[in-house]
């Protein structure tokens, strides 16, 4: 069995309005259940939100621009390390194995890529555990009355993904 401590362990929900986005995240952060969350929309979506909600503006920050890169469509994130690890998987090892992960991205983003496209924007909460992992679910299950799906696998070990692999495309 794998090591727990070596688990790689997220939610994702997805609004549509940018009241139940700032409602999650003040409770998130309120609830000391955050370990780190990434906001991906479209440019538009995200500039949409930011300008609507104080509370997101101001985990805004700049955003990072995602291009076409994981989508038909041009999309826009958070950066932080939960992105970064997120971007990870989609990248082939260095050892040229196939990844362990490769499903990650194409089948993540594929669940998402209408809500997006829609100017939904998609809140990653990523959980140190499994506990934290279920409260930041009911957060997010709370404040959106769209799609919520939790994703728990074993992280890559470091240093063993190229920098500049290809995304996948939807």
């Amino acid at each position: 069995m794998d090591d727990a401590s070596n688990m790689f362990r997220f939610a994702v929900g997805v609004f549509y309005e940018s009241r139940g986005l700032a409602n999650a995240l003040n409770e998130l952060g309120n609830g000391a259940i955050l370990a780190e969350t990434c906001m991906i929309g479209t440019p538009s979506a995200m500039q949409d939100f930011a300008t609507d909600s104080e509370a997101i503006r101001s985990r805004a920050g700049e955003f990072k621009v995602l291009g076409s890169d994981l989508a038909s469509f041009d999309l826009v994130a958070t950066d932080g390390q939960l992105l970064n690890t997120l971007l990870d998987y989609g990248r082939p090892p260095n050892d040229g194995v196939a990844p362990r992960h490769g499903w990650l991205l194409p089948d993540l983003f594929g669940g998402l890529a209408e809500h997006l496209r829609s100017g939904a924007v998609a809140l990653f909460v990523s959980a140190p555990d499994f506990g934290r992992q279920r409260r930041a679910s009911r957060v997010l299950l709370r404040h959106t009355a769209h799609t919520v799906q939790t994703h728990e696998f074993t992280a890559r070990q470091p240093g063993t993904s190229k920098g500049d692999g290809e995304m996948p495309r939807l």
